[in-house]
């Protein structure tokens, strides 16, 4: 009947979403489930499902505002992204999200050890919540941005660095990895490197390793310009290696999870904190459950997140992991 009713309608797909979300069928709450295949089944509610990989972590990013950020190859700013657009991470693995070198048809949606695991003690989701708390507690300062960004360069690639530095105090070089096959036998260089000002030029060393920062001090001294071409030791273009590498040039100390500036708006608009610790809990419930919290449940969610009535960030991310792993949470129903 929908197939009919969606051509005689003109193909009108927000009539065909608004034909179904507003059916007695779609609006039933859901029921316990039961066989899975049942001679005798009659359709009486949806069964419960847990949230996908994907629905899970961008509901992290919706209720703290802490978005990933998808990076070009190219020297451009990174955009904001959902978590599909992303590749698996040991969090959404966990959560059955399948690698991408695979066709999965189904996923597996049964609780497991390894979920325990990572929900418990895992480093991505840990370091998530702890950036989000500190987000919404005002604490999290923005990431410094990079003077030179090569992009992703290959074997065969080189990129011209010539910068003005007038007025620096330092510059951090650092050149990491993207996916090579071998990162321990990548030989990056910044071939000709120097400084130069009105008394001379200053020959710097042309060896570099991937992930150690090399700090030039400028402090009290004239140089104007830095110069260098950025390149691969021709013994790294091996297929076992397959190098793959990406160099940054920054004054002050990068943050290393955030070393490309992102640029536009998250996929879904970042609603302000609210000022009060009691504010703050009520924007949470309503952001995870669509719902103010009871008494006792605000009475016990201030206790975690501002013991001493002003909000503090290690609370918060306490607050937002009870409340992410409850089963209110994680079933839609």
């Amino acid at each position: 009947w929908l197939a009919a009713d969606f051509i005689e309608n003109g193909y009108d797909i927000k009539r065909l979403l608004r034909t179904i979300m507003t059916s007695e069928a779609y609006q039933r709450p859901s029921v316990e489930p039961g066989p899975q295949r049942d001679p005798a089944y009659v359709f009486s509610g949806p069964w419960p499902r847990r949230l996908t990989a994907e629905q899970f972590a961008d509901a992290i990013a919706s209720i703290t505002g802490e978005w990933r950020v998808r990076v070009d190859n190219r020297p451009v700013p990174g955009i904001y992204a959902r978590e599909w657009r992303f590749k698996a991470n040991s969090l959404t693995r966990a959560l059955g999200r399948p690698i991408r070198d695979g066709a999965v048809t189904e996923r597996q949606s049964e609780s497991t050890t390894l979920q325990a695991l990572e929900l418990a003690n895992g480093r991505t989701l840990n370091q998530w919540l702890r950036d989000g708390a500190a987000r919404m507690t005002g604490q999290l300062a923005p990431a410094p941005r990079s003077l030179f960004d090569s992009g992703l360069m290959r074997a065969s690639t080189k990129a011209e660095v010539d910068l003005d530095i007038v007025g620096r105090k330092r510059l951090r070089l650092l050149i990491i990895d993207v996916d090579s096959y071998d990162p321990s036998r990548v030989k990056p260089l910044w071939l000709n490197a120097r400084l130069s000002g009105p008394g001379g030029e200053k020959p710097l060393p042309a060896e570099a390793q991937l992930g150690r920062e090399f700090t030039i001090d400028l402090t009290g001294k004239s140089y104007t310009r830095f110069r260098a071409t950025l390149a691969i030791d021709p013994s790294s273009n091996q297929s076992d290696i397959s190098p793959a590498i990406r160099a940054f040039i920054f004054e002050d100390a990068p943050d290393m999870r955030r070393l490309v500036a992102p640029s536009g708006d998250p996929p879904v608009p970042v609603v302000p904190p609210a000022s009060t610790p009691s504010g703050l809990v009520r924007q949470i419930f309503e952001f995870a459950f669509s719902r103010a919290p009871q008494p006792a449940e605000l009475k016990t969610a201030l206790a975690l997140a501002a013991p001493n009535g002003k909000t503090s960030r290690e609370g918060l991310q306490d607050l937002l992991w009870a409340v992410l792993l409850s089963p209110e949470f994680q079933f839609i129903r």
